[in-house]
């Protein structure tokens, strides 16, 4: 009897391995043949237990995909009862499964580790049992066995992982890979003494490259000022308003394992506005376009795998003159930069742009053409693999290849400090989602009720990769608020907010109609993947639509968020917002409860550092996970519920009531 049962195993094993095209291949074949077996092993463990032997088997398999379902049942094949001793089982071929190949609890939550392609050619197999920690060839995993030496799918490295392909204001000779996009935004804010206003004196800046080739990368670039310079010039106050488009190139001529040259140009399209006392004689405003370029031929070498060393001659052209008034004209640069990578997450630039011949400063006294050197030092920190955050101190006027060789207006002499945000997109290079070792954990209920905001406190936590969040209300301030996550710790967000007439600002200050802007939120530390608690940062821009000043308004929140418990979780959040000439800085406070699975108290408090009246909300908010539906009830003397708006108490003290709908959608998530 128990030589019959060795007999059928060994043919349902033949079965499974040798015709998988016929077997496998049919979800109902499988099927019966693990009924069938599982049938054979209940009767024989019943008997005795056998030991089964495996000699010599060589399977020659086309690419096959199990569905789960059809998988679930085979490793139960196997038991302490059921022993295997392979000897010399070789798999050749490609099999795929959708089934993950890890379940275990972390932290009270399941982790899944999928493998969507495990390659096994010519690969040992030894014995092990059927739930193993660790990635497996799915054929293994369905015969109960581990494989040893099973080559695994590596991750590629992002553009912000490799060699910069630029500094903050030079250009380098590494590229950008085939196939591989790089975006980029941000601004620069220059501090000088003479401004009286504290939102002026930013000039923002756009950049997308991509690799058509490994040697040849395409991009555009965009530069934009638009205030009062800081400075009179020839004793009169301009008002600057300077746009820059530059299409651009570059070309890999040389590259070895130490030594990168390069080939890069642009041509830049610029839209200059003055009023009289610059680049302008007569008493009106003028408006000019005009072209610009530049040439480079950038060097990079590689001292060591973390440090390189680069030196970038170039040419920009710009017009002699605009309006019979003196310009830049051709510009002969020398370029020399430093990039260093003492950590995985961390890159150190410096660069510094020497004018040989030409001008790139304009002076305050005499609006006369001079020379300045043009430098930048900061670090780039990479928030993950396709996210890396910019901060650097610079004193170069834009961000193209051309205006990268100017000086700020007037006299250069400005220092700026510069954020710039960098997204690599996985268009199926299969990018490392994060930084962190083994398998992330999956958000619970609770969980995905604090990927909402709080009342007028932002959430620290970032919504999953292609989840969309919709949020719309009345009350403290009438308002839209839609978010999209595009990594697992970056999200993109456009808010727009009719502001309460304020208390301690009101709307002359910031305008009477709707705000509406940009917003970007990062997390940097990830509680639920078992940071001590979870943080972020989200900077956000508005415009009211309706001033004829289109008075603009910057705010930025730095988001703590701990767990105490399940049930309970604590904010604080320091934030400030500024617009014109006035500043609102403060730190909330706020603790969400959950009474239950789907209903919450939340409270928030916000005194103000700079001498403003408190803000304070509390509202009850019930969300169902499931539907990804909520909704809120709250009071408030905020006099809204975003950015500024959470920052300025109602005029009158005043206090609204008030409702929020939300909804969550997307992401893969089923909580």
């Amino acid at each position: 009897m128990a030589f019959a049962h060795h007999f059928m195993l060994q043919a349902l094993y033949l079965g499974l391995l040798v015709f998988p095209s016929s077997a496998w291949a049919a979800t109902e074949n499988l099927n019966q043949l693990a009924a069938a077996a599982l049938a054979v092993k209940e009767e024989a463990v019943g008997a005795q237990s056998p030991t089964l032997e495996v000699l010599d088997w060589a399977v020659a398999s086309p690419a096959l995909r199990l569905p789960a379902e059809s998988t679930a049942a085979v490793p139960q094949l196997f038991s302490q009862n059921v022993t295997v001793q392979p000897s010399n089982l070789e798999l050749r071929g490609q099999f795929e499964t959708e089934q993950p190949l890890l379940s275990q609890p972390v932290n009270g939550r399941l982790a899944e580790a999928t493998s969507s392609k495990s390659v096994a050619t010519s690969t040992a197999i030894t014995p092990g049992p059927s739930h193993i920690e660790g990635p497996v060839s799915e054929s293994a995993r369905l015969l109960g066995l581990q494989a040893q030496g099973v080559p695994q799918r590596q991750k590629s490295q992002t553009p912000l992982q490799l060699a910069p392909s630029k500094l903050f204001n030079l250009e380098t000779a590494n590229q950008q890979p085939a196939g591989t996009v790089s975006i980029s935004t941000g601004v620069r804010f220059f501090f000088t003494d003479q401004v009286g206003f504290s939102t002026g004196l930013q000039v923002y800046n756009a950049a997308i490259d991509g690799g058509v080739t490994d040697r040849l990368q395409l991009g555009l670039a965009t530069t934009l000022f638009d205030d009062r310079l800081p400075r009179a010039l020839s004793g009169q106050s301009v008002d600057l308003q300077f746009l820059s488009i530059a299409p651009n190139f570059k070309y890999q001529l040389i590259k070895d394992s130490n030594l990168s040259l390069g080939l890069s140009g642009s041509l830049e399209l610029l839209q200059i506005l003055t009023t009289p006392g610059l680049l302008n004689p007569t008493p009106e405003t003028i408006t000019g376009n005009h072209l610009a370029g530049t040439l480079q031929v950038p060097l990079s070498y590689a001292l060591n795998p973390e440090l390189q060393v680069h030196f970038t001659p170039g040419v920009a052209f710009y017009p002699e003159t605009i309006n019979a008034t003196p310009f830049f004209g051709t510009i002969l640069n020398l370029g020399a930069g430093l990039s260093w990578q003492p950590l995985e997450q961390v890159n150190l630039f410096a660069d510094l742009n020497l004018p040989l011949s030409g001008g790139n400063a304009i002076s305050s006294q005499d609006s006369s053409i001079f020379r300045q050197l043009v430098w930048s030092a900061g670090l780039r920190y990479l928030v993950n693999p396709d996210v890396g955050l910019d901060l650097y101190a610079t004193n170069a006027f834009g961000t193209t290849p051309a205006t990268r060789f100017l000086s700020f207006v007037p006299d250069g002499d400005q220092t700026a400090i510069g954020v710039n945000l960098n997204y690599t997109p996985d268009f199926g290079q299969g990018y490392a989602s994060s930084f962190r070792k083994g398998p992330r954990v999956q958000l619970g209920q609770r969980d995905a009720a604090l990927l909402l905001d709080g009342l007028t406190l932002t959430s620290a936590d970032t919504l999953l990769p292609g989840m969309l969040r919709l949020r719309g209300g009345l009350g403290a301030g009438d308002g839209l608020n839609i978010a999209y996550g595009l990594t697992n710790d970056f999200q993109v967000e456009l808010i727009g907010e009719q502001l309460r007439e304020g208390k301690d600002l009101n709307s002359d200050t910031y305008g009477p109609g709707l705000k509406l802007g940009p917003a970007v939120k990062l997390r940097f530390l990830d509680q639920v993947q078992g940071d001590p608690f979870s943080l972020g940062l989200k900077v956000a821009l508005g415009l009211d639509l309706i001033s004829d000043e289109r008075i603009g308004l910057f705010s930025a929140e730095l988001p703590f968020l701990y767990r105490l418990a399940p049930q309970v979780a604590l904010s604080f959040n320091p934030k400030a917002a500024f617009v014109l000439e006035r500043s609102v800085v403060g730190a909330g406070l706020g603790v969400n409860y959950g009474l239950s699975k789907d209903l919450q108290l939340i409270g928030e408090f916000t005194p103000l550092f700079t001498g403003q009246t408190p803000v304070w909300s509390v509202g009850a908010r019930y969300f169902n996970s499931a539907l990804g539906l909520g909704v809120d009830v709250y009071g408030s003397n905020a006099i809204g519920q975003y950015t500024l708006g959470g920052l300025v108490a109602q005029s009158d003290n005043g206090t609204s009531v008030g409702f929020n709908l939300h909804w969550l959608l997307g992401g893969g998530t089923n909580f």
